[in-house]
């Protein structure tokens, strides 16, 4: 047996929990994604198949974003974004980089 190891990075998807948000902070998120909305989450469900069937049986190691092409850029703060509040750290490029795992040490 062999074991693989790949992770499924999800974007917004639309569910009873984010339909519950408010409204407007729901339509900033969905300005950040290109696609302009949030995920159904039959269109995750598709790709979390793939990763478990055996059409996928030479992949590993894969990080699988579905995200509506959200840049990554977008998920560093502001400063002048109000939704934050004023305590909240931003982010540098570098630590953001890091986590995504593209540096290393």
């Amino acid at each position: 047996m062999q074991i693989r190891v790949n992770n499924v990075n999800p974007g917004f998807i639309e569910t009873d929990q984010t339909m519950h948000m408010d409204a407007t902070l729901r339509e900033n998120q969905c300005k950040e994604v290109p696609l302009g909305r949030f995920s159904k989450p039959w269109e995750q469900a598709g790709q979390v198949a793939y990763l478990l069937s055996p059409y996928s049986s030479y992949q590993t190691g894969s990080s699988v974003y579905i995200d509506g092409v959200r840049p990554a850029f977008s998920l560093l703060p502001s400063s002048s974004d109000p939704a934050l509040p004023p305590s909240r750290p931003l982010l540098t490029l570098p630590f953001f980089l890091l986590l995504q795992g593209y540096l290393c040490w």
